[in-house]
């Protein structure tokens, strides 16, 4: 899914307070707080809407997943403890998949995945 379906939406809102806006001095003081009053309520559903995630949406995710797990480190630590080298992969994923909810603006905080960086233990060879 794109961002458009969200932006969209927010340029409605946007529009139509404009529109509120410029005509409200013509309506009696109890239809300007209404009219204000529907248009609040409206973007406060705009933010409690659902994003689906398209087939798109999981091409991506996977793709980026996929390079990141280039990018990872052999030791991986999360909050201080070693995640095993079959699950680095599970963490790509879900570290690609915060980040496309992320891009469709799902988050008023963005979460992040606590990765604790770690010096690089060289054996004797070195």
């Amino acid at each position: 899914m794109s961002k458009k379906q969200p932006l969209d939406q927010r340029k409605k809102v946007e529009q139509e307070i404009k529109e509120t806006l410029s005509e409200i001095e013509r309506f009696p003081k109890e239809f300007q707080i209404k009219a204000l009053m529907q248009i609040y309520d409206k973007h406060i559903l705009l933010n409690t809407m659902s994003v689906k995630i398209s087939y798109y949406d999981l091409i991506n995710i996977i793709s980026n997943a996929k390079q990141a797990m280039i990018n990872m480190p052999a030791r991986l630590f999360v909050s201080n403890k070693e995640i095993c080298s079959e699950d680095i992969r599970f963490v790509a994923m879900l570290e690609s998949f915060i980040s496309r909810l992320n891009r469709l603006e799902c988050f008023k905080r963005l979460p992040m995945i606590d990765k604790t960086p770690q010096d690089i233990e060289y054996g004797d060879d070195y």
